[in-house]
């Protein structure tokens, strides 16, 4: 009995002390993992208020006309490494955009996805338009669930039908943007020994018509309708052309690309069909429907966010200049917004002081941007946008900065007041271009 009491004892007070040190280790950890030289740092989803006491800052902070909202994005950290004539550089930048900090040191947010609850504040400063985001609190954004793999895009062939090989084939050479229709070619070629093959032909029209139509569908099938348009025949048409054995026809269009396609990765299929074989009026046209082969095209553009429903692009003319000839950009204003926009666009809209571009050479140096001198352009200048429309304008480079042999990319950055309440919004935040600028090459004298 004395045994059994001995063993009871010895049994509670080793599981007393058991318990203890697991509550110690427990307690030590929590400790480790909170503490960073500093204080205690926020989990990664829990909010790090920032200037909580700085009641000066609060006061400034109140005075922000703009609205409280919460900013999403990667924050980045760099230091300034060629100081402008603006004295006043925020190391910190949420997709591109300076954050204020003050004293506060967020660098164990750096890289990360992170949201914002803060103002945005917008404000002139020795000639030029300073946009910044005021921060109330931060925090690391929760984990985004794991997409789905896109279904693989596949060129597909054409194959024959009725002796009749229907082809087409992609002609834009430059990326692809919101706005931008499609340049194609289709030909249409007899594969038959029967002569004289009639085709009627009165171009592509949107799907589900006669004739040629298109369809461009995303990686999950989704199809992609072109604007509705009337297309009626009262009576057949007379046959386009005659195609002998061996011979095609072709015809290049432009097919402009829907407002709801947005940027990535599409296919293209043309489909032609006719029922109309007009023997009766002594023709022998083909009949039937044929299919086009599939191609992939790619919309970019992906990065660029929409400011009160505007995005801006910026797109090189060409990958290569010599270092004699004008390095031309063109900068386009999309509606991507499902109401008309009044904008603002005065002749030099993109080279005046609401904008800042940004040149880097291949070593990281930023290229010095002449900004021109300020000009207040009349009211009058506006232009109206209907969802889905673009406006385009083309500049020179080499007018706001200097631009030696060598490989460079290029961005825009525009506080522009948009719409004609004359509000300022911005910044507007273009997508990276690259180019190259190559030495011109010697003529010799004959």
């Amino acid at each position: 009995m004395k045994k059994t009491v001995f063993y009871m004892r010895f049994f509670l007070l080793a599981l007393c002390v058991a318990l203890f040190a697991a509550i110690q280790a427990r307690g030590s950890d929590a400790k480790e993992e909170q503490s960073d030289g500093r204080g205690l740092t926020p989990a990664p989803t829990e909010w790090r208020e920032l200037f909580a006491d700085d009641k000066g800052y609060h006061d400034e902070y109140d005075k922000i006309q703009a609205k409280e909202e919460t900013f999403s994005g990667t924050l980045t950290y760099e230091e300034e490494k060629n100081p402008s004539t603006l004295m006043r550089w925020m190391p910190f930048k949420l997709d591109g955009v300076g954050v204020y900090v003050g004293s506060q040191d967020l660098k164990e947010y750096v890289g990360k996805k992170v949201e914002i609850v803060g103002k945005k504040n917008s404000f002139a400063l020795e000639g030029q338009v300073v946009t910044e985001i005021w921060p109330l609190k931060i925090r690391v954004a929760a984990a985004q669930e794991e997409q789905p793999k896109a279904v693989e895009h596949k060129e597909i062939p054409a194959k024959a039908v009725n002796g009749l090989l229907f082809e087409i084939k992609l002609l834009n050479t430059r990326p692809l943007l919101p706005g931008d229709a499609l340049e194609v070619e289709y030909r249409m070629t007899n594969m038959q020994d029967i002569e004289n093959i009639r085709l009627i032909d009165i171009g592509i029209v949107p799907w589900g018509h006669s004739f040629i139509s298109a369809k461009i569908m995303d990686s999950d099938g989704k199809p992609f309708p072109l604007p509705e348009t009337k297309h009626a025949l009262a009576v057949p048409p007379s046959p386009t052309c005659t195609l002998q054995p061996g011979c095609f026809y072709g015809r290049k269009q432009q097919i402009p690309l829907p407002q709801s396609l947005k940027p990535g990765k599409y296919t293209l299929t043309l489909h032609y069909n006719n029922g109309f074989d007009l023997k009766d009026k002594g023709f022998n046209c083909w009949t039937g429907k044929a299919e086009s082969n599939t191609i992939v095209f790619e919309v970019t553009g992906a990065d660029v966010k929409p400011v009160n429903g505007i995005q801006m692009f910026v797109r090189m003319k060409k990958e290569t200049y010599t270092e004699n000839e004008p390095v031309m950009v063109e900068a386009r204003l999309y509606n991507a917004g499902d109401k008309e926009q009044e904008v603002y666009v005065p002749d030099d809209f993109l080279l005046n002081y609401y904008s800042q571009g940004t040149v880097t050479d291949e070593g990281g140096k930023v290229i010095e941007w002449r900004i021109r001198e300020a000009e207040r352009v009349s009211a009058e200048k506006y232009e109206k946008l209907l969802p889905g429309a673009v406006f385009v304008k083309e500049y020179d480079l080499r007018s706001v900065c200097t631009l030696p042999p060598g490989k460079y990319t290029f961005r825009l950055e525009t506080s522009i007041p948009w719409v004609a309440q004359n509000d300022m919004p911005g910044p507007c935040i273009s997508n990276e271009v690259h180019f190259e600028v190559v030495k011109a090459e010697k003529t010799e004298n004959p």
